[in-house]
């Protein structure tokens, strides 16, 4: 759960309230399943991503509606070493993004993640890729790169930018914390028929975090090592961006969405683990 303190607007004259503000709740499953190939393990990948966004403006004199958005995403891809030093991850993402029937023809969006990954060794590997979606107001391209880097056995830096990065330090075995970024983009369509969407993240819109995680429970899952962990997460965001605009792309004021300056948040994680042995 990811929540947004209220926020004031930058036009306090035409916005619909005194504060912008943001309650999200997201469900996030991946179920790999692994073959053996004659370079390693390869992997079959499926899941499930599924945002719900409760938009709202508090403190006016006016009683805006909230606005509600659904998006799910659906993974289905494949992870395949080349060698042992090269390996290639692709996954499709068809995606349905709007405000009511989830699965209506006119909110579909395809989307495709394709990461190639170079180990130099045991500690470090480099990760270059794109993301592709098509998103309602056009093709949306963003170049990745990231690494996975085994500092020592308790630092570890991770991620593809511009998306995500990590910078995560193991204490002991139950806790855990780390400083994280995350810059979140899409588009999600209003149901009226209208074809105005509200754009997220357009431009450069980024979270910065600080993380607690913590793990008071390992356990047998059918035969495999597990945990359950929690995060409790702080942060900021940076140049936030959430407005709506017409189906020509033309910026527009509509209900709460206008634009707002940066403000802090919080954000609670419960995450099972599941590691086969196979």
């Amino acid at each position: 759960m990811h929540y947004q303190l209220p926020s004031a607007y930058t036009d306090s004259d035409n916005a619909p309230g005194d504060k912008f503000q943001l309650l999200q709740q997201t469900v996030d499953l991946t179920f790999p399943l692994s073959f053996n190939t004659t370079h390693g393990d390869a992997y079959i990948i499926s899941g499930v991503f599924y945002n719900h966004f409760l938009f709202d403006a508090v403190g006016g004199d006016v009683d805006i509606p909230a606005e509600r958005f659904h998006r799910m995403t659906f993974k289905a891809g494949v992870s395949y070493p080349w060698n042992g030093r090269h390996r290639t991850t692709a996954v499709f993402l068809p995606t349905w993004a709007t405000q009511d029937v989830i699965f209506g023809p006119d909110g579909f969006q395809a989307g495709f993640l394709g990461v190639h990954h170079i180990k130099f060794s045991d500690r470090f590997t480099l990760r270059l890729g794109l993301y592709y979606n098509r998103e309602f107001y056009g093709n949306f391209f963003m170049p990745l790169a990231g690494v996975d880097w085994k500092l020592n056995n308790d630092w570890y830096v991770f991620g593809l930018l511009p998306g995500t990065a990590n910078v995560y330090k193991r204490v002991n075995d139950w806790f855990a914390f780390s400083f994280s970024e995350r810059a979140p983009n899409g588009s999600l369509l209003f149901s009226d028929g209208s074809g105005d969407l509200v754009g997220v993240g357009r431009g450069i819109f980024a979270l910065f975090m600080f993380d607690l995680h913590f793990t008071p429970f390992t356990f047998d899952l059918m035969g495999n090592d597990s945990d359950l962990t929690f995060s409790l997460s702080f942060g900021h965001s940076v140049f936030r961006k959430y407005l709506a605009y017409d189906a020509s792309d033309n910026e527009i004021g509509r209900g709460v969405f206008y634009e707002s300056k940066d403000g802090p948040y919080v954000k609670f994680t419960t995450a099972m683990r599941l590691w086969p042995d196979n």
